[in-house]
């Protein structure tokens, strides 16, 4: 049976339990395996993903073989949960502009929806979500989309997300 990404990290997370102690380098290849399988799933796939690497995560931290470990596996943990947080936002942004395509400001309309989507994670463990933009100034694009979370109603039960 061949190898997929999501098999790789479960085979890593279950290598990295079998002696009940987590150490940091494991957890470290655990999360490589699991952003890995991520890139390469289909977008209506990754906050299931998303949720099984957190879950992942919080039993791995509770394995942890020392303090260290402890809490790189929980920001590991968060991070996974603030990507599902903005991967939501994403799919509820990208229904939103398609429905109401036509009252839809210019620098709204900016936005490319035949694009996805992209969540990523900064080096000091921030997490981002990209628009893509069709041409022109995104950062008039990015101000009115942060506008729209905070106005709409279908929108505005999000946190406040770091878009880029």
């Amino acid at each position: 049976m061949p190898t997929t990404p999501i098999s790789r990290f479960r085979t890593a997370a279950t290598a990295a339990q079998a002696d009940h102690v987590v150490e940091k380098l494991e957890g470290r290849d655990v999360r490589k395996k699991a952003l890995e399988a991520l890139k390469k799933a289909p977008a209506n796939e990754q906050v299931k993903i998303l949720r099984e690497v957190r879950n992942t995560f919080r039993k791995l931290k509770n394995e942890a073989a020392n303090q260290v470990t402890k809490n790189y596996l929980g920001r590991v943990e968060k991070e996974m949960d603030t990507r599902i947080t903005h991967q939501l936002a994403g799919e509820s942004l990208s229904k939103y502009l398609r429905s109401h395509q036509s009252s839809l400001s210019p620098a709204l309309k900016n936005v490319d929806l035949t694009q996805p989507f992209e969540v990523g994670a900064s080096m000091n463990g921030g997490v981002w979500l990209r628009l893509p933009t069709k041409a022109g100034d995104s950062s008039k694009t990015i101000d009115a989309v942060e506008k729209l979370f905070k106005t709409a109603p279908e929108l505005k039960n999000f946190p406040e997300l770091w878009i880029i």
